[in-house]
């Protein structure tokens, strides 16, 4: 089967998205492999919108922002 979620072991990158590795932040995965939600790891732009380390994220299949809370 396909993976969907994981805990990594440390920060990494996902289709160049910054993600925070721990045991106590899941990283969830679309089917197609990309992010579907994360923890923020580093400061970063994503379409356009400033992100903060630490930052939850939320992605559609695609790559677009699914959810952009307080722009």
């Amino acid at each position: 089967g396909n993976l969907h979620a994981f805990f990594a072991p440390e920060d990494t990158a996902i289709d160049h998205i910054p993600v925070r590795g721990s045991v106590f932040k899941i990283i969830e995965l679309h089917k197609n492999g990309r992010v579907k939600s994360a923890t923020l790891s580093k400061d970063c732009w994503i379409h356009g919108r400033r992100f903060t380390r630490g930052e939850p994220i939320k992605l559609d299949a695609d790559g677009s922002l699914a959810l952009t809370p307080n722009p």
